[in-house]
């Protein structure tokens, strides 16, 4: 037993670390994301106009295409491509359409630090590291999380079942490195002046739709492949016509035909992205009689032909 304890003591004698007395130095972070609330990367066509909100966490929103317009409180900002826009929590913000296709990659996170309030309200210009680092986010996030990305109002991320290794890790240290390159070009003394314009809408949709409207949704997503006429809504809906069509412009901000063709734009944008159908199918598939009809819709609605918003996705610097 002797013997055996020497040769113990001898081999914790051999590992003992030999040199200088290092000195192991904790990690001074200056800001943290512990947690990420959404990811998306939106197409928006040309007349679009979200629905206000304001939530308790930072929004980044990333214009990856044409040009759109951003509501902060009561301060409007113009941003086009390769242009960012932070939304501090609480503040009530909104997404405009300036009349022409646009794309713009958002992410939403929660960040403690008090460094981020200097971005706030101010148009950003990414250099091109930065904007490699928006791709780098959006990337790992597709390995990270379930699709689709382009569904507003989703409550949560979902995790994918084969995650890529490591890849939500990923979308925080890029997060963070983002956050802090940019905080880096945005001195606390300097603040630029901004161009602002005064609103150019008085009816903004309510936050909160009434279970009325919900309903009409629903309707209108459940036969998003075919025709629907109002009188045929109105009568499920058990609703008058004149009511219904005040109810919705109100809420949404638009007629309700409008708002039946803008989705069907959006699932023929999402199967044109797809390529597995052509355009007389695609056509078909949305209801439209005739692939005239629906050529003409989705360039009223897009500024942009089927073939052109086609060449327009292979041409995405993101996706």
């Amino acid at each position: 037993m002797a013997d055996r304890n020497g040769e113990v003591r001898a081999l914790a004698e051999e590992r003992r670390p030999m040199g200088p007395d290092y000195v192991k130095i904790h990690l001074n972070c200056v800001l943290e994301i512990e947690r990420i609330v959404s990811l998306h990367y939106f197409k928006y066509v040309k007349d679009f106009w979200g629905n206000s909100e304001a939530h308790d966490f930072w929004e980044l929103v990333y214009v990856d295409a044409g040009e759109i317009e951003a509501i902060a409180d009561d301060r409007h900002f113009i941003l086009s491509q390769g242009e960012a826009i932070f939304h501090r929590p609480l503040e009530m913000h909104n997404v405009i359409a300036r009349g022409t296709f646009a794309s713009a990659f958002i992410v939403s996170f929660e960040c403690f630090s008090s460094s981020l309030d200097r971005l706030g309200q101010r148009v950003l210009k990414l250099d091109k590291p930065q904007q490699d680092i928006i791709a780098s986010i959006l990337r790992e996030g597709m390995q990270a999380y379930q699709g689709p990305f382009d569904v507003m109002g989703r409550p949560m991320l979902t995790r994918l079942k084969n995650p890529a290794y490591g890849a939500e890790q990923m979308v925080r240290t890029y997060l963070e490195q983002l956050m802090i390159s940019l905080v880096r070009s945005c001195p606390e003394t300097e603040r630029p002046e901004e161009a602002e314009r005064p609103l150019v809408r008085n009816i903004v949709p309510r936050q909160n739709r009434t279970r009325i409207i919900d309903a009409m949704l629903a309707i209108l997503a459940e036969n998003i492949g075919q025709e629907l006429s109002l009188d045929t809504l109105c009568q499920q809906m058990a609703f008058s016509r004149s009511y219904l069509e005040r109810l919705f412009y109100e809420e949404m901000n638009c007629g309700i035909k409008q708002y039946f063709m803008q989705m069907k734009v959006e699932r023929a944008k999402e199967l044109i992205s797809e390529r597995h159908y052509s355009f007389t199918e695609i056509a078909s598939m949305l209801g439209f009689n005739s692939i005239h009809y629906f050529s003409r819709t989705f360039k009223k609605y897009t500024d942009m032909t089927p073939t052109q918003y086609q060449r327009s996705v292979l041409m995405r610097r993101l996706l």
